[in-house]
C-alpha cells in the first residue's frame, strides 16, 4: 500500500522539518501545525478530507500515536516496535518484540487484539475474519466490536448471521460481550434480542 493510499483522496498534510534538530512535524496543505517537529517519523500524515486526531509517529527507534491538534502531545507510550494503516479506521500493530504475528490496535494506542494475529482477509460488508494460526475471530468495522481467533470455523447462515464453531459445536457470539452462544439457544428468550456478529451491512 502506497503512502498516498494511507493518507486518502485528497490534498494530503505534509511532514516538515526542524533544520536544527531534523525533527519532523506536520502540517496541513495551508501550513497549519498539526504536530510540532518533536519527532523521527510519522508512519503518514493523514490528509485534509480525512481528519485524523491521532497519528502514529516514530520516537527513539519505537512508535506511538500523538494528538494532531496543534500540541504533538503522545496519546499513548511509545511502546509498539511497529504500527502500520488498515482501511477499517483501525491499526495493526507488533510490540513486545514479536516479529512473526501482529495485533490490533485504535486511535489512542488502545489493544484491540493482542498481538497473536497472522492474517486479516478483506471485508464482508462489515465483517472481517481474523486469523491466528488456524483459529478464527471476527471484527466489525461498524462498531469496532471484535474477538480473538479462537474458532475452527466462520460461516454464514441464512440472516447473515455468522456462524461459529468450536470444539465441534456451532453456535452465534455476541457482539458486545463476546459471549458464546450455542445453536439450539438462539431463539431462547434471553438471546432472542442479542446482537450478534453479522456479515450485514449497517450503512
Amino acid at each position: 500500500m502506497g503512502i498516498e493510499r494511507k493518507n486518502g483522496p485528497g490534498p494530503a498534510n505534509r511532514r516538515f522539518e526542524d533544520p536544527v534538530t531534523g525533527k519532523k512535524g506536520v502540517m496541513t496543505p495551508a501550513g497549519k501545525i498539526l504536530v510540532p517537529a518533536e519527532y523521527d517519523e510519522f508512519v503518514f500524515t493523514g490528509n485534509i478530507n480525512r481528519r485524523l486526531t491521532n497519528l502514529p509517529a516514530i520516537k527513539d527507534g519505537k512508535y506511538g500515536l500523538v494528538a494532531a491538534d496543534g500540541t504533538g502531545k503522545p496519546v499513548c507510550e511509545f511502546r509498539f516496535d511497529w504500527i502500520d494503516w488498515t482501511p477499517f479506521g483501525i491499526l495493526v500493530a507488533k510490540w513486545d518484540g514479536v516479529k512473526d504475528k501482529f495485533g490490533l490496535i485504535d486511535y489512542n494506542g488502545k489493544v484491540m487484539i493482542p498481538n497473536v494475529l497472522t492474517r486479516i482477509y478483506r471485508p464482508w460488508n462489515d465483517f472481517v475474519k481474523l486469523e491466528a494460526n488456524g483459529k478464527y475471530g471476527a471484527l466489525d468495522i461498524y462498531t469496532y466490536h471484535c474477538i480473538v481467533p479462537e474458532y475452527d470455523l466462520i460461516v454464514f447462515d441464512k440472516n447473515d448471521e455468522l456462524r461459529f464453531r468450536k470444539d465441534g459445536v456451532w453456535g452465534y457470539v455476541i457482539e458486545e460481550t463476546g459471549e458464546f452462544i450455542p445453536k439450539e439457544l438462539r431463539n431462547d428468550e434471553k438471546y432472542y434480542d442479542a446482537y450478534v456478529f453479522t456479515a450485514a451491512n449497517h450503512l
